[in-house]
């Protein structure tokens, strides 16, 4: 029979054990006397395990289990006796056999969750994979959670072990039950209730060699890992805390979060919807998900956060449905309820497209919800379009979707296509191919508008400027195209990725591709792919509502089609009649520039203000008036992402707007480059900035709220460990506006 590959506890044992036992005769010969058969030696009171030069046990002895017992361990009363994880030789050595290790030199080379260690008591000769112990206070700064004085990230021993088996926690393995004294109840003969599993109490005194006493016992299993958590969070606030929405990415789920403002200590962290159906327990059933690992219906995307009535309120889009939603906690109950908005249904009922991403919540005096939001692809009147869409509540509890009034606020049409040297224009209100203009059109083109070429005039070639629309509506392709291929639009309203060419005849416009068609090269107009980082095609993204001097709901949006920053002001006040609809119009708008993502929009006591994207990203902006309309007019440059002077940045993702009591501005923001947490603020005449969050991946998703003066932002920590995997989540701090420089 072949021997199995063992290791020792350390390289020489038995001469370890020898040399003991002279230090031992010694120490005796000195007038301190090792403990007698039988008597304990109190680890506890000790502060832990005896040293070699304690002088515990005699020559012939060794100290396991708080008693000296015979130097072999297939000796006495108790053999074969070992300290937990390890077994007796036939040479009389207990060892730990190398099957129960993974040695390692480095993180990388152990399972998720675990770490490289040293642990002499295991492996002298090298580091080990384990769980990391707890710090002095019991906690895991690193990340995972405290189980069994170590720090998890998922259940350990395969989650839970059989009969006469316990769960040693710094082997990760089910092992059997070791051999104690008659008469002592150690306890590992138990079966622990649903939710707990047999360990040994405590693992830096009773595992592997000169082990103090053994005693097991049942520990609540690990709730299931939080997840990443902190995407598409607002934030609001409610007496003394801080009130959080969010999107679990690892999950799927819509969340919702309560910290104390005092320390931005986690009160409450709930998953409100996504929840899986099916019953599998990963984790403490009474913990969150109810112990559910699994990821449920993929929901929670694009939240926003309001209080009614001392409430929280939660507008949000679910990915898998397209679908916007709406979660209402009731504090009497302590229960969350979820409704829909919106399914982008026809008169029929039929689901016509995407409704519901960049939604934006408030609620009026009279306790009535308004949510404004994105129409992607959506046909509730029959036709095609991409629209900003409002939605309002007809009552104070909406409970589904007839409890809402739902319009197009400004729906854009579409050509289908339009022939190589043709555009798509609006014709009264008829979505027109026409020629683009071979000579400028003078004065030149606004924003939203094309330059058309016209019949010439007594001979004299002629142009006009017209108003713009998107040539197709097709769906962009959902995934990646692979390379030397490219996404374009198929049919008018399916799009698919095609071989790409470089010989078309003419030139393809810039709008759209040389691709192969069936060994032909033809130009075909060219989609973005569909996903989160990159915003889609359509006229409605970064919606941001707000209920206006007048009771007038209010929003701005971005025109991604014809990159610039669209507004609408209703014609109605928030109690009024919804079919009057809304004035809507240009907000701010420079030609040849990309303007107006990222948009955030709130009331101040002079009235509005707006903050946005230029320059495609590389500026941030600001404006404040009484008129939408007319903001830009007095546009300020909040930031020029050219910190220092030279070194260009992306700046203004994500911005947040705030004002004081004297209606001075603040912003916070994501500076994309340095992946840092911004915060610029009005001082004496000039806009000022200050660097939050830096030396990490900060700034995605910032919310700013002010309260008196104090300031709280939030923003979504994007960090992947190879220990503990990825724990992005959010985080919160509090900025004392007086002692800003």
């Amino acid at each position: 029979m072949q021997k199995p590959s063992i290791v020792t506890a350390r390289p020489t044992a038995m001469a370890a054990r020898l040399v003991m036992a002279l230090v031992a005769v010694q120490l005796g010969a000195c007038g301190k006397k090792p403990l007698a058969r039988g008597q304990e030696y109190n680890c506890t009171a000790k502060g832990g395990r005896p040293s070699s030069t304690d002088g515990i046990c005699g020559a012939d002895e060794r100290f396991t289990k708080n008693l000296c017992e015979p130097l072999r361990c297939d000796a006495g009363d108790l053999a074969p006796n070992c300290c937990p994880g390890m077994i007796c030789m036939p040479d009389g050595q207990c060892i730990v056999p190398s099957a129960r290790l993974d040695n390692c030199e480095r993180d990388e080379q152990c399972q998720p969750g675990q770490r490289c260690l040293e642990r002499p008591l295991m492996n002298a000769a090298s580091k080990t994979c384990g769980f990391p112990p707890v710090d002095a206070k019991g906690t895991c700064p690193e990340g995972g959670q405290p189980f069994n004085r170590r720090c998890v990230t998922g259940m350990p021993c395969g989650g839970g072990c059989g009969a006469g088996l316990v769960c040693n926690i710094d082997t990760n393995r089910c092992e059997e039950r070791v051999s104690n004294r008659a008469g002592f109840n150690d306890g590992c003969g138990q079966a622990c209730s649903a939710g707990k599993m047999l360990v040994y109490a405590d693992p830096d005194l009773m595992l592997f060699d000169g082990c103090c006493e053994v005693r097991c016992a049942c520990a609540t299993i690990p709730n299931v890992p939080a997840g990443a958590w902190g995407g598409y969070s607002d934030l609001a606030m409610s007496g003394d805390a801080l009130w959080l929405s969010a999107y679990n990415a690892s999950y799927g789920d819509l969340m919702f979060a309560v910290l104390a403002r005092a320390d931005m200590s986690v009160r409450r962290l709930e998953y409100v919807d996504g929840l899986p159906v099916s019953a599998v327990t990963a984790g403490d059933p009474k913990g969150p998900r109810g112990g559910n690992d699994v990821p449920g219906p993929n929901v929670g995307m694009f939240t926003s956060l309001a209080i009614q009535n001392g409430e929280p309120r939660i507008a949000y889009y679910d990915a898998d449905a397209k679908n916007l939603k709406y979660a209402t906690y009731s504090a009497v109950d302590k229960a969350w309820t979820v409704s829909l908005i919106d399914d982008g249904r026809d008169a029929t009922g039929a689901d016509t497209g995407d409704v519901g991403r960049y939604a934006s919540l408030a609620i009026d005096e009279r306790g009535i919800a308004h949510v404004a939001y994105y129409a992607h692809r959506v046909a509730p009147t029959g036709e095609r379009v991409t629209s900003p869409m409002y939605a309002r509540a007809t009552r104070e509890l909406p409970t589904g979707y007839d409890t809402w009034q739902r319009q197009l606020v400004e729906p854009i049409r579409s050509c289908h296509g339009c022939v190589v040297g043709n555009t798509c224009t609006r014709e009264g209100d008829t979505p027109t191919c026409l020629p683009a203009a071979t000579t400028p059109c003078i004065p030149a083109c606004s924003c939203d508008e094309v330059c058309i070429q016209d019949p010439p005039q007594n001979g004299v070639p002629s142009s006009s400027c017209h108003t713009a629309l998107p040539t197709t509506l097709a769906e962009p392709c959902p995934s990646a195209c692979a390379s030397g291929s490219v996404c374009v639009a198929a049919t008018t309203q399916v799009s698919t990725c095609a071989p790409s060419r470089t010989d078309c005849s003419p030139a393809c416009p810039k709008d759209q591709a040389c691709i192969d068609e069936v060994g032909v090269p033809a130009c075909r107009f060219a989609l973005p792919v569909a996903n989160m980082i990159e915003p889609p095609s359509g006229v409605g993204l970064f919606t941001s509502l707000t209920i206006a001097k007048g009771n007038l709901p209010t929003l701005v949006y971005y025109d991604r089609i014809r990159r610039h920053l669209r507004g609408a002001v209703a014609r109605f006040t928030s109690d009024g009649d919804a079919t009057l609809g809304f004035a809507v119009g240009k907000v701010a708008c420079t030609p040849g520039d990309d303007v107006g993502a990222h948009a955030t929009l709130i009331t101040t006591p002079g009235g509005l203000a707006v903050a946005y994207q230029a320059l495609g990203g590389e500026t941030l902006w600001a404006c404040a008036g009484t008129d939408l309309f007319t903001c830009s007019a007095n546009a300020e440059l909040v930031d020029e992402g050219d910190r220092p002077p030279g070194a260009l940045r992306q700046v203004g993702a994500y911005a947040s707007l705030a004002a004081d009591d004297q209606g001075l501005l603040y912003v916070a923001y994501a500076d994309q480059t340095n992946n840092e947490l911004v915060l610029s603020y009005q001082r004496r005449g000039a806009w000022q900035h200050t660097v939050l969050r830096t030396e990490g991946m900060y700034g995605a998703f910032a919310k700013l709220r002010l309260l008196g003066p104090h300031a709280y932002v939030s923003t979504y920590r994007r960090e992947i460990q190879s220990f503990s995997g990825d724990q992005s989540r959010i985080d919160v701090e509090r900025i004392e506006l007086d002692e800003l420089p």
